[in-house]
């Protein structure tokens, strides 16, 4: 764990005068009777006046504490989880968690992230229809005589790296949980509650968010260049949606590693994150390669 500031005069609580009880953030253990700024049951290290003051529990603009639509504190925080430092250190622990809140924010991120994967389809089958459609394919395979539906040639194979794509984004963060939560038999941290861990986890992933967009906006600029020019003025389609994989984890890494540095207090947040995405690749990666022996099953 980081070391807290040290606690002035102050800040240290009247024990003979408090009516309330005051506990740990993280493990919920009972604080009362200490004097040092530091929970004996999991290490976390504190600021006194962090737990006692009640305005310092709500946050300014948190979506997970907002009611109802709450677009601009959606909006807010996801713009603010790519400064990931200025973002943690307004947020902490003391902060009760909404966990369905938190749940709601991740189906949002995720649709926006999983619209783009699809949008990299819409464009590579919109692209094959041109073709198919074009004067020279006509020509070649004598389709002057048939209507322009009977022409484009669906076929459902096409779709499956899309959807073991979405199906990546979807549980690449609950598999980063998870092999976070392993990590945890080991530390003395253990007695941390897991929503935490997963406050940490969901709220890195905002940066999907944005990758989502950017990808749809790119796939938009393709399908209107494919419209107003013909299938001759861009290159054959690829995935381009790989060219956005290595940033994406790159940035949530690094957002994941202030969380669990500002929010958690670790001491060694780098080194436990990255064996944490090890272990999450490698998860990922075994699952993308059983999807990929029962598609061709089918």
């Amino acid at each position: 764990m980081t070391t807290a500031p040290p606690p002035s005069a102050a800040d240290q609580p009247d024990w003979e005068q408090a009516a309330v009880e005051v506990l740990c953030p993280l493990c919920e253990y009972n604080l009362r009777g200490l004097t040092e700024p530091r929970c004996p049951e999991c290490g976390y290290q504190f600021i006194w006046r962090e737990l006692l003051d009640p305005a310092r529990r709500v946050h300014p603009y948190l979506f997970e504490h907002k009611r109802g639509l709450a677009i601009k504190a959606f909006l807010k925080t996801a713009w603010m989880n790519l400064r990931p430092r200025r973002f943690w250190a307004t947020l902490g622990p003391q902060q009760p968690s909404n966990p369905r809140r938190l749940i709601v924010y991740w189906i949002i991120v995720t649709c926006v992230a999983a619209a783009g994967v699809f949008g990299e389809f819409g464009v590579s089958e919109f692209r094959r229809y041109l073709e198919l459609n074009s004067p020279a394919s006509r020509t070649r395979y004598g389709f002057f005589t048939r209507p322009l539906t009977l022409q484009y040639r669906y076929h459902w194979h096409n779709l499956v790296p899309y959807v073991i794509t979405a199906a990546v984004v979807v549980a690449w963060p609950w598999m980063t949980v998870l092999a976070l939560m392993i990590f945890q038999i080991s530390m003395r941290q253990a007695k941390v509650r897991p929503i935490h861990v997963l406050r940490c986890v969901l709220y890195a992933s905002s940066v999907m968010l944005w990758m989502g967009l950017l990808l749809l906006a790119w796939d938009v600029n393709l399908a209107a260049t494919l419209l107003a020019y013909g299938v001759g003025t861009t290159r054959p389609y690829a995935n381009y949606g790989l060219l956005f994989a290595i940033p994406l984890e790159i940035t949530f890494t690094w957002c994941l590693i202030v969380a669990f540095s500002r929010y958690l207090r670790f001491s060694h947040a780098s080194a436990t994150i990255l064996c944490g995405q090890i272990i999450a690749i490698l998860g990922i990666m075994t699952a993308f390669v059983l999807a990929i022996r029962i598609e061709r099953w089918f």
